[in-house]
């Protein structure tokens, strides 16, 4: 998606810190108003902040957030790859733990692709 890296640029560009290690912390998208790197505890409390709120349920973390964006990409057939680059993983497996199928997914899969019901599905 060559849009998002133009935006991410033109971001990181005009970042008001660039004199003050923008550039220098490369790895990182978004940094706080002093320039200094946002840590999980910052996430945690906005979340938490956001839920209270909203009125959302204590589930709704960062963790569940990443946790769906990853298993919606798979489920709707993203490279497992391109997963893994996107959420940073240096492992596979690591990535595979996000990917986690639900028993429907499992059953279409199964009766969709199976030789046996292939084949009773095409009589019927």
């Amino acid at each position: 998606m060559p849009w998002v890296q133009k935006l991410l640029d033109g971001y990181v560009e005009s970042c008001p810190f660039h004199g003050m290690g923008c550039r220098n912390k490369a790895s990182y998208v978004f940094l706080g108003v002093r320039g200094k790197v946002l840590d999980r505890t910052y996430f945690a409390h906005r979340m938490q902040a956001l839920r209270r709120n909203m009125g959302l349920p204590e589930s709704t973390t960062p963790h569940a957030l990443r946790h769906s964006f990853a298993t919606h990409l798979f489920l709707e057939g993203a490279d497992i790859r391109v997963i893994q680059e996107l959420l940073g993983h240096e492992n596979l497996s690591t990535t595979q733990i996000y990917t986690h199928l639900d028993h429907k997914s499992i059953i279409d899969n199964y009766m969709g692709f199976h030789p046996q019901t292939v084949k009773k599905n095409s009589s019927a």
